[in-house]
């Protein structure tokens, strides 16, 4: 044993050992207008959260307080549409392009 963690030549008996989660597996499959709303519509493995980072500031991170949003979804296996108001952060509107 190295620290708290076993080492393993082989692989270890998965009854006493299981495997880390599989994580789900997200498939991107387009974006349009819908109902006054864009509409990122997605497909998702299993069941759990997405989240889509618009980031209006383009420095590759969500910034609480500046025009960047990020929109979160919990949903079951299957197709969604995740909406979007067409604002930013600061609740202006985001304008094609």
């Amino acid at each position: 044993m190295n620290g708290n963690f076993p080492i393993f030549v082989n692989d270890p008996d998965s009854t006493l050992y299981p495997s880390a989660k599989e994580f789900p597996k997200l498939r991107f499959l387009e974006y349009g207008r819908c109902t006054g709303t864009t509409c990122f519509l997605y497909n998702i493995s299993k069941g759990d959260q997405v989240e889509v980072l618009i980031d209006l500031n383009e420095n590759g991170v969500f910034d609480l307080g500046t025009s960047d949003r990020l929109l979160v979804d919990s949903k079951p296996a299957g197709t969604h549409c995740l909406a979007w108001d067409d604002l930013d952060g600061l609740g202006d509107v985001v304008l094609a392009g």
